[in-house]
């Protein structure tokens, strides 16, 4: 029961903290347009991604815990970074793309296909 109560503290913080980000999301006037840009913004997000997971996973915690320091961890790097179109699309990107090291330009595109219409 005590190993619970940091883990429910971190992801409640978490959730509070996602749900922050997702008000402060930029408009649909900083999202790219063209495929270079997306492109451009892609891989300026996945190097915030490798660099958390570097740092956090090899933390001695818990798997739960060096993910959730990940997201907290890009979360704030995209925050700090004053880019108004990454973050734009960090908030616009679904969870489960978000944080995925793997992810490809397709995905990314159809994620944006719609954005501006």
């Amino acid at each position: 029961m005590r190993k619970n109560i940091p883990a429910f503290c971190v992801a409640f913080g978490l959730a509070v903290f996602a749900m922050g980000v997702q008000a402060r999301a930029g408009s649909v006037s900083d999202f790219p347009r063209d495929d270079a840009t997306l492109k451009e913004l892609n891989e300026a997000q996945i190097t915030l991604v490798h660099a958390a997971a570097r740092e956090c996973m090899s933390m001695p915690r818990g798997p739960r815990l060096g993910r959730a320091c990940m997201i907290a961890s890009v979360e704030q790097a995209v925050s700090l970074s004053g880019d108004e179109q990454l973050k734009a699309f960090n908030a616009r990107m679904p969870t489960n793309m978000r944080y995925n090291e793997y992810r490809t330009m397709i995905d990314v595109k159809r994620v944006f296909s719609h954005v501006g219409e």
